[in-house]
């Protein structure tokens, strides 16, 4: 019998208690563009809205794509964040997670017909940093049903969606 699948919630709470520490990140610190995010993104102090502002600050000046960086710069990126204590405030646990995905993308994608976006980004702000933070990245994106329009995904993985106009 197939072991069942984990729960994301299940995921984060497993990470939570029972992850290991990044040993990586203690040889090989982040650069301090990273830390400063990660200062906004950690910090119960900050609400959604300046965690958003912040991502979209370092796609401004660091992201390595040109035409990501002119997408920030003109506000053209949607970003979907989820938090921790969202998802495991969540009563039915993935389904619920994939609604609120759902959702972002239908906004999304009428923001983007209407060409007031063109990049959609989701992103998970864990309540501190982990090892194991990609892994709960997956986890959101496992599921996600397809979309109209043409799906692209580069060797790492990410997706690109494209219409035609």
């Amino acid at each position: 019998m197939p072991k069942p699948r984990e729960h994301l919630a299940e995921l984060l709470l497993n990470m939570r208690f029972h992850g290991a520490t990044d040993t990586l990140r203690s040889r090989r610190p982040f650069s301090p563009d990273i830390e400063a995010v990660h200062a906004v993104l950690f910090s119960p102090r900050y609400d959604r809205q300046a965690k958003i502002r912040t991502y979209r600050s370092w796609f401004e000046k660091n992201q390595p794509c040109v035409f990501g960086k002119t997408a920030a710069t003109n506000k053209n990126i949607y970003i979907c964040l989820l938090e921790d204590h969202e998802i495991l405030r969540m009563q039915r646990g993935d389904p619920d997670v994939m609604d609120t995905l759902q959702d972002h993308r239908q906004v999304w994608k009428r923001l983007a017909l209407e060409g007031s976006t063109s990049s959609f980004v989701i992103r998970h702000s864990p309540d501190k940093p982990t090892s194991d933070h990609a892994r709960a990245e997956r986890g959101i994106e496992r599921d996600l049903p397809p979309v109209d329009g043409a799906l692209h995904a580069d060797k790492r993985g990410r997706r690109y969606l494209s219409y035609r106009t």
